[in-house]
This record gives structure tokens, sequence and C-alpha cells, in this order.
């Protein structure tokens, strides 16, 4: 589960770390943080990575210039620079092409707090892939056993998830029975699918079973769940050319309700 940079952002607040250009961008989600010194780099660059650069082997405006260019290129979230002897100040070019383009850049103006701001970020991002792993097993035991709420509700408070909202499943899975996707294009597609449940909102999530896609949606309307979806499918199909089959559950509640949900959609699938 991928962590908002603007929420990354604000856990650092009162540390000398500051946006400084690419505010627009700031929605981005971020999985990692990763260093990168040279345009030798770039290629080892994840997606939606953080990236730090002190300029070890910057000589020149122009070599600061490229390297950022190239890292937001590469679909990083983000560029943190480390202010100092190697990079005195961001040149006006930087700034001038982060903004443009909603590339968010940061600043650290002292080295002493670059390890703090990589421990706390570290932290953040483990903290939410925690969240995902226990969210996904109380999703299955909710499904499997739905009248032992002892070994799911105490999980689904934890992070917000109320017993007496209303629960919707919904299922999503290729089009051609029997087809299996390969594994990179499964991580591809459960990342898009996190990015548009995340901007719609935070009361859902995805697990990925036997190569079928299982949302829940939790407080959603049935128009906003359908809209959603619709979002994912269209998202998905510009990845999978030979389309999906999905089918939505009922909205009910409350929670001990997702296992009555989830067979629903099985039935139209």
């Amino acid at each position: 589960m991928a962590v908002e940079l603007n929420t990354l952002f604000h856990k650092v607040n009162g540390y000398d770390f500051h946006l400084v250009a690419g505010k627009g961008g700031m929605r981005k989600y971020v999985n990692w943080f990763q260093i990168s010194e040279n345009i030798h780099s770039i290629d080892f660059i994840e997606e939606n990575s953080i990236i730090f650069t002190s300029g070890l082997n910057i000589e020149n405006e122009e070599d600061l210039e490229e390297l950022v260019l190239l890292q937001s290129q590469s679909r990083a979230s983000g560029t943190i620079l480390v202010l100092g002897s190697r990079i005195p100040s961001v040149p006006q070019g930087v700034l001038d092409y982060c903004n443009q383009n909603d590339y968010p850049l940061f600043t650290i103006n002292r080295e002493s707090e670059l390890s703090k701001i990589m421990r706390i970020l570290s932290y953040e991002i483990l903290r939410s892939e925690k969240a995902s792993i226990e969210l996904s097993a109380a999703l299955k035991d909710a499904i499997s056993f739905p009248y032992k709420q002892e070994l799911y509700l105490p999980v689904f408070k934890s992070y917000g998830f109320l017993e007496h909202s209303t629960y919707c499943m919904a299922i999503v899975e290729p089009g051609n029975e029997g087809d299996c996707l390969e594994m990179g294009q499964t991580v591809k597609m459960v990342k898009i699918i996190e990015k548009i449940l995340m901007s719609y909102g935070d009361k859902s999530f995805i697990i990925n079973s036997d190569n079928t896609f299982q949302i829940l949606f939790s407080n959603y309307t049935a128009e906003r769940i359908r809209f959603i979806v619709e979002k994912i499918l269209s998202a998905l199909k510009k990845m999978y050319d030979k389309g999906f089959y999905v089918s939505i559950g009922a909205n009910l509640n409350p929670i001990t309700q997702i296992s009555q949900s989830y067979q629903l959609s099985l039935i139209h699938i």
C-alpha cells in the first residue's frame, strides 16, 4: 500500500525539510526511497520512489538539471536535494522545470538532518506495508469466518474501518477464462488500482488472490463504487487488451456482511 507524498511531507514537519517546487504533484504516491547521484543510476530507479541526491557527482548546474530531469522522467515521485558544499543552492532552471511539470522537489539544508528524515520516511512507508498485509489477512478471515469477529474486527477498527459501516466487495478478473497474468503485470495492475482507490478516499483496499483482484469498499454509496470500478477498468484495459470480468456485490452492513457481499459478487461472474 503506497503512501501519499503529501502525507510523508507532513510527517517530517519541524525538520529542516522544505518543498521548493512542484507543489502540484504532491498527490503522487511513494512506495520506497532510493539514492541517485548520477545519470548512470537512472535505470535502477523504481516507479513511485522518492529520490535522495547529495550532489556527490555533480560538477555544475547543468549536471544537476540533467539529473533531476532524468529522475522525473523515470517516473519517480519526487527528488530530495541535500544542500551543502556540493549543492549550495537550487538552480532556477531546476525550479522552473519542476514547477512546470508538477514534479515535487525538496531540500534538506543540513546534512545532519538527512539520517533522521530517512528514518522517518522508512518508518512511514513500512507502516503502510504493514497495514496492507494486516488488512489483507483480516479481509480473508472476514470472508471465510464472518461470525468469528475476533479474527478480523480488531484489525479493521485499528485502521478506521468501523463495525457498523456499509461494506461492499467487487471482483475483477481477466476476461478469458484460464488466462493467467504475468507476475510483473499483476504487480503493476495492483499499483494502478491502489492509486485509483486512494485518489477517491481512504476506506478501500485491494488484495490479489489467484489471478483475481478483490476490492473492499467501506462507507461508499453504490453509485460511487460503480464510478470507481469503471475508472479501474478503464485503466486496466490499457494494460491488458483481452478485457476483464467485473462484479460488484451488495452494499451491506454491518462488517459481518462482508462475506455475504463477496458471495453475491461471485454469483454475477
